[in-house]
């Protein structure tokens, strides 16, 4: 189960990294979109979570961890590194240990000009992802029969508390954003699925009429990306088709079989977290060798370099997740969980 939502995953960041490619920081493309590819993420994180602990709610906290924090510490800790030996090297990061800290821990830091992105930028996505599995893994403890519901519940109500309260601190407002609502609607298609497993149903919807919604959210959330969406409203104008296209893949896969079973697709899924945080220094690091400023391009090169730049970004995201996150995370789940070596789904597969 899952191979739909792996290959949605790949796709998710997929559309980040086009978006950083041909942002202004980047190629400078006319019609920039694929920053939604986020949206989609903490959708499937919400039902993959509900999935996950429902099958093996032990040691919950624990495994997200291994999952999260191995690469995401090395590659701060890097980065750091460089901020502080080659300053010169980085365009916006500097050398603040408290601002190491907080991004170690995963915890909004106010700087001064009013922004809580951590050192890794893309890094803010993880400070509403370990919130989130905070919020599970005390639900867990309470009740782990109705640990997703208990969760939606608390970020329901956290969110309207600090909405009310209109408390003006940025930290505060970091954890007042709608988007923490888009983990909900992933937990809520996860009881939908349980739903349609438990009673056995199979609804009769052709593959072809998925498709066609997925594409249309898609083409949606494009444009609504280019009219500004993501600063307004963001979990209803983009959240809720985010959510439209995760529901099509679990529907797709219980009532049709997976789209793929190929290593491939499953191997770009599990790569995707790499992905995602790794490409922005990959693309406008190679920018920065290959094009002096001021260079002009013509555009069949323009969306030639765009097309290399991420082919080359998904290659080292894979190679960095076969040759160092996963046997780290082999590692990990030895030491700390006793887990003794199995075969996975991607080597079944």
């Amino acid at each position: 189960m899952l191979y739909d939502l792996h290959m949605l995953r790949a796709v998710a960041a997929l559309l980040v990294v086009y978006y950083h490619t041909v942002s202004d920081a980047g190629l400078g493309f006319r019609g920039q979109f694929g920053a939604f590819g986020v949206d989609v993420f903490f959708v499937i994180s919400g039902f993959i979570v509900s999935y996950v602990s429902a099958k093996s709610p032990d040691d919950f906290m624990t495994r997200r961890l291994i999952r999260v924090v191995p690469f995401y510490w090395c590659a701060t800790l890097a980065l750091f590194a460089v901020a502080l030996l080659m300053p010169s090297v980085l365009r916006q990061t500097r050398p603040d240990w408290m601002h190491l800290l907080h991004s170690l821990f995963f915890i909004p830091y106010a700087k001064a000009d009013g922004s809580t992105f951590p050192l890794m930028i893309l890094g803010w996505t993880l400070n509403y992802e370990i919130y989130f599995y905070a919020l599970f893994a005390i639900a867990l403890k309470l009740d782990p029969r109705r640990a997703p519901l208990l969760t939606c519940g608390a970020i329901v109500a956290i969110l309207g508390a600090l909405t009310l309260a209109k408390v003006e601190h940025p930290v505060a407002a970091f954890y007042a954003d709608t988007i923490v609502l888009e983990f909900c609607y992933g937990v809520l298609i996860y009881h939908l699925h349980a739903a349609l497993v438990a009673r056995g149903v199979r609804p009769a919807i052709p593959p072809l009429v998925l498709l066609l919604g997925v594409v249309a959210c898609f083409v949606w959330m494009a444009f609504a990306e280019m009219g500004g969406a993501l600063h307004r409203q963001r979990a209803l104008v983009v959240g809720v088709p985010a959510a439209l296209v995760v529901l099509a893949a679990v529907l797709h896969e219980h009532c049709h079989g997976p789209i793929t079973r190929g290593r491939t697709s499953w191997v770009l899924g599990e790569s995707s977290y790499i992905l995602y945080l790794s490409h922005p220094y990959v693309i406008y690091g190679a920018l920065r060798l290959l094009l002096p400023k001021g260079t002009v391009m013509p555009l069949a090169a323009q969306v030639a370099l765009a097309i290399a730049l991420i082919i080359a970004s998904t290659l080292v995201a894979v190679a960095i997740h076969l040759w160092m996150e996963k046997p780290a995370m082999a590692y990990l789940r030895r030491l700390l969980l006793k887990e003794t070596p199995r075969r996975t789904v991607a080597s079944a597969a």
